[in-house]
């Protein structure tokens, strides 16, 4: 069988082939220390919010085939630093074979200069992370969210939720504007629907859209938690998997409380009440395909930062799966398609070389046309 492999900024992703389950962990990692430079000590693997450690098997974690398992590189020890600067100062103490003409005076200064280079960083490795000069996490200490917060925002058009992060905070002039005698909505947990901030943020995988603004009621922390079968209750709120248009198919991820619930050893089922679209209709008797993707919804407060996600691995959300854009192709990106890439060829290379004919709305290749062009016309009439 083959699985998927992810670092996980997302940079990154590998399919690793031959594997059966029972596959040690260890046999894994040497596989992936080459593709992504990454020494096994130094590896930590995560599938559905676990920890993969040596000794085990894919099959004690039950990971299936096109599973995906994400991949964190551990940063370099502090220890590890010093070593390198040990070697660095050592090679600067050998003797230069050249003329100095400066004396010796010039040879200290020289060397002076080299110790401030490669002199470690006095503050915490966590704090040497880079942050952006206008905007710090305490910018706004009283935003219920931060700069950088790694979480998930609601599509406000479907109403389902993605994964996202934070990349601006603003102070709502409309909500200064309101008068004393107006409260703020709260939810169960005291928490209120808008405390004052616009929050921009950027969708996972459209880093080079435009930032959505929203506001906190549609914002929450990245969910990391899976819910087991048994742990689930009626009645209890959850965020799950469901396709509104095709309930056979994986779909979006919604907010839903569950209804229904049996759990033998041969009927595994949930039924849930599912809220959708932009006013968040309730939806109800609506099956649960994938009762083992089950998350629980976290509370403000919980949220991970993009600054501290390389020293607290442990703690980054898993990376979910959603309905694929194309459903020929299942958003493969090996795989040629006629749908989604060009209609003619099929290839999904040079997309800048690709256009999209406004009267079929299929997309063309420039050297697929007929005749073939090396590049776009001037002329708007061409």
């Amino acid at each position: 069988m083959w699985i998927q492999v992810r670092s996980f900024d997302g940079k990154k992703s590998l399919r690793v082939d031959n594997l059966s389950k029972l596959t040690k962990i260890e046999e894994l990692r040497s596989r992936l220390v080459d593709e992504f430079e990454a020494p096994v000590e130094k590896q930590r693997l995560f599938y559905r919010g676990k920890q993969l450690e040596d000794g085990h098997t894919l099959f004690d974690y039950s990971v299936g085939l096109n599973d995906l398992v994400q991949l964190m590189v551990r940063a370099a020890p502090l220890g590890e630093n010093k070593v390198q600067q040990n070697q660095i100062e050592d090679e600067d103490k050998k003797p230069n074979d050249g003329y100095n003409s400066s004396g010796e005076e010039s040879t200290c200064s020289d060397k002076e200069n080299k110790d401030k280079e490669n002199k470690l960083p006095s503050t915490p490795v966590k704090e040497s992370i880079s942050r952006p000069e206008s905007s710090t996490k305490d910018e706004h200490p009283n935003s219920t969210y931060k700069l950088g917060d790694i979480i998930d925002a609601r599509d406000t058009s479907v109403g389902a939720w993605f994964e996202a992060k934070i990349v601006k905070i603003s102070k709502d002039d409309k909500s200064e504007r309101k008068t004393d005698g107006e409260e703020m909505k709260t939810d169960n947990d005291g928490w209120s629907d808008h405390d004052g901030y616009i929050y921009s943020v950027v969708f996972d995988g459209y880093d080079d859209s435009e930032p959505e603004k929203l506001e906190c009621k549609d914002i929450r922390p990245r969910a990391r938690k899976v819910l087991s079968l048994g742990d689930i209750t009626e009645g209890q709120k959850v965020m799950a998997n469901y396709n509104v248009d095709d309930p056979d198919l994986r779909g979006f991820w919604y907010d839903c409380i569950i209804k229904g619930k049996r759990n033998t050893r041969t009927i595994k089922e949930l039924t849930a009440t599912v809220f959708i679209g932009p006013d968040l209709m309730p939806l109800d008797d609506c099956k649960l395909l994938f009762v083992n993707e089950i998350f629980d919804i976290e509370k403000p407060g919980t949220q991970v930062n993009e600054f501290d996600e390389a020293f607290d691995a442990s703690a980054s959300p898993v990376k979910r799966t959603n309905k694929p854009d194309c459903d020929f192709c299942k958003d493969n990106p090996k795989k040629k398609c006629k749908h989604c890439a060009c209609c003619v060829c099929g290839g999904k290379h040079d997309p800048d070389k690709q256009i999209l004919c406004d009267e079929c709305d299929q997309a063309y290749h420039l050297q697929c046309l007929d005749p073939p062009l090396d590049n776009l016309p001037t002329d708007d009439e061409w």
